[in-house]
């Protein structure tokens, strides 16, 4: 189990779900939960996508089937960043949907405190992961060619343009050019981006290193270009340095 520092600030937290039974058990779960604060409660799924996008929550527990929007097709409509997304539902059948939203964890109703107090912890791993703490050493800001990193304001920019990342297509940026010529499996991935503790079968490492590639449009030999190893995973083309 994670035991969070004293110090450490406050993960902001959205409960969303339709049956106030179900809002009043986790409030219950949370509550000796120091560094965990909820900041605002919603019964459905217009009324959470507003409150979400004024609010800015550092995560959502969310039922996946929420009156008058899905819990899928809520999340696909949050603007970027979005916040970390748990769903917390009785339906086994959205699991895969729930992972292809990039959803951080998916809790099955009946659960007991156990499962949920490692949810917790998935959460601080998280955020624990982007801000830096303990991740590799990787140093505010790095420079590979044209690309310049900054992991503290999570900002790339390349040569004049400003891109934006998703959460998850940053992270596996930071990964790669941090260690830049070193192969990365997709394996390696998964667990340090994606949190996954055993090995899976999935096609979203490839999706996001699609998704990188094309917004920094580098050719294969300039600094910055993401190359496959075939079977095994990526690496970063280039030296970079940091500060």
């Amino acid at each position: 189990m994670a035991h969070p520092s004293p110090n450490a600030a406050r993960a902001r937290v959205v409960l969303a779900d339709d049956e106030p039974l179900a809002r009043r058990r986790l409030r219950a779960l949370l509550a000796p939960h120091a560094d965990f604060e909820i900041i605002a409660e919603c019964a459905s799924g217009p009324e959470t996508v507003r409150v979400v996008t004024a609010l800015r929550p550092d995560v959502v527990l969310l039922d996946i089937e929420m009156p008058d929007l899905s819990g899928l097709a809520l999340v696909a409509s949050l603007p970027e960043p979005k916040p970390r997304i748990v769903f917390v539902t009785a339906h086994e059948r959205y699991a895969v949907g729930a992972f292809g939203v990039r959803a951080l964890d998916y809790v099955l109703k009946p659960f007991d405190e156990e499962r949920f107090v490692s949810t917790l912890d998935r959460i601080r791993d998280e955020i624990a992961r982007e801000e830096g703490r303990g991740s590799r050493g990787v140093r505010p800001t790095l420079r590979l060619g044209t690309i310049v990193v900054d992991t503290g304001a999570r900002s790339l920019q390349h040569g004049s343009r400003q891109i934006v990342l998703r959460r998850k297509e940053f992270d596996v940026l930071v990964r790669l050019i941090a260690h830049p010529g070193q192969v990365v499996t997709r394996g390696e991935l998964l667990r340090e981006v994606w949190g996954y503790k055993t090995d899976v079968v999935s096609r979203t490492v490839d999706t996001h290193i699609f998704e990188l590639r094309r917004k920094l449009g580098l050719e294969p030999d300039e600094p910055g270009y993401i190359e496959t190893v075939a079977r095994i995973g990526y690496r970063m083309i280039g030296a970079a340095s940091a500060e």
